[in-house]
């Protein structure tokens, strides 16, 4: 009897607290999804989808909840294209957007990049901190955890590419041709520039490129600088939170 009392009682702070989180985000989120014609939210779906991927995922809530709407928008807009993750860790982030996209009229394959090795050691783009914080094996994920959180959400498995190995390595031999979401969770200089060269140009017009470590990683925010200086077209930098970014291709 005190078990379930306890249990329930830690249930119901859960939900508060993610209901309060999830509400207060959502009135300043994105303003493009904000006034597009979007359902209304489905917020105790969220919440369960969630509480399914918190030990799968590093992303704080704000940052959840984007990848839920980017997911929801390419089909509102009507973007063509697969989604594209680079750097996957145990799966959280890509499981959301695979669940949102499952039945998607567009088909939609999820690409997932990562080595599971962990990062690879940062360049001289990086900063000291960066230097200083690593260590091999640093956010190193699991495949069988990315594969674990798929199944567990029912993503149908010839959805799914999981390409595992180097950046390096793998992104030469890698073939996407249309792209609607591009999201690069790769913290340091090297990884993040060769995820931009290699995915943007495949991006499709109005697709959304997510920039998870701009604010944290001075690394990251260079190569991504560095990168948008060489655009013809504007690009809109936006926040989601102090340390996620995003942009939509014009």
């Amino acid at each position: 009897m005190g078990y379930l009392y306890q249990t329930r009682r830690k249930i119901r702070r859960t939900y508060s607290h993610l209901k309060e989180r999830l509400t207060s985000v959502s009135a300043f989120l994105i303003p493009d999804i904000r006034n597009s014609q979007l359902p209304p939210y489905d917020l105790f779906k969220r919440l369960m989808l969630f509480l399914k991927v918190n030990s799968y995922t590093l992303l704080q809530i704000p940052r959840l909840n984007a990848m839920y709407f980017f997911s929801k928008a390419i089909d509102s807009f009507r973007i063509e294209g697969d989604i594209v993750e680079c750097g996957v860790w145990n799966g959280g982030s890509a499981a959301i957007m695979a669940y949102v996209s499952n039945n998607s009229i567009y088909k939609r394959k999820i690409w997932l990049f990562d080595s599971f090795q962990g990062l690879p050691p940062p360049t001289a783009k990086d900063t000291a901190k960066a230097f200083k914080r690593y260590f091999p094996g640093m956010c190193s994920g699991s495949r069988r955890r990315v594969e674990e959180i798929l199944s567990a959400l029912k993503i149908f498995p010839a959805r799914i590419h999981i390409v595992e190995g180097w950046f390096a390595d793998t992104f030469p031999k890698a073939r996407v041709e249309h792209i609607a979401i591009l999201h690069i969770d790769a913290d340091f200089y090297e990884s993040v520039k060769l995820s931009l060269e290699k995915f943007y140009p495949a991006v499709q017009r109005g697709g959304y490129i997510v920039l998870d470590d701009y604010g944290t990683w001075e690394g990251c925010k260079a190569a991504v600088d560095e990168f948008l200086t060489q655009q013809t077209q504007p690009i809109n930098l936006m926040r989601i939170d102090k340390n996620a970014y995003y942009f939509r291709k014009l």
